[in-house]
């Protein structure tokens, strides 16, 4: 069965390798709990959908249901050159939108304006102490 995701959902979802999937349900119920537990995104929701990575080359982002075990489990299809890299992509916490999967990033607030405030004074000759 194949599905497709509409480009207004924004899906949050753990990509895993077939190794990480298929190592046995124990095994899984481990790796889910360790990104968990240990990675600053990943939380119960995006254990809901797990996406397996492709094993060779190449990638198409439109999956494909393999039979659920702890979660549903989807397959990336590796059928365009676009995405020939797909199967390079770390392990961890996406967000799926259409046809695109995007690694989820951690933000955090900037109390000290590191990324607010310039790196090059203005006036070069009598900078600011």
């Amino acid at each position: 069965m194949e599905e497709s995701v509409k480009a207004d959902q924004i899906i949050p979802v753990l990509v895993l390798s077939e190794g990480e999937i298929y190592g046995g349900p124990e095994k899984l119920a481990e790796t889910l709990q360790y990104y968990v537990s240990h990675d600053d995104v990943c939380n119960l929701e995006f254990t809901a959908i797990l996406v397996m990575k492709p094993s060779g080359s190449g990638g198409e982002r439109t999956m494909i249901a393999i039979e659920p075990s702890i979660a549903p489990v989807y397959h990336l299809r590796t059928e365009f050159e676009a995405t020939e890299n797909v199967a390079e992509l770390p392990s961890g916490p996406y967000f799926l939108s259409g046809s695109n999967l995007h690694q989820a990033w951690r933000l955090y607030p900037d109390d000290l304006d590191a990324f607010t405030v310039g790196m090059i004074p203005e006036n070069i000759g009598e900078p600011a102490l």
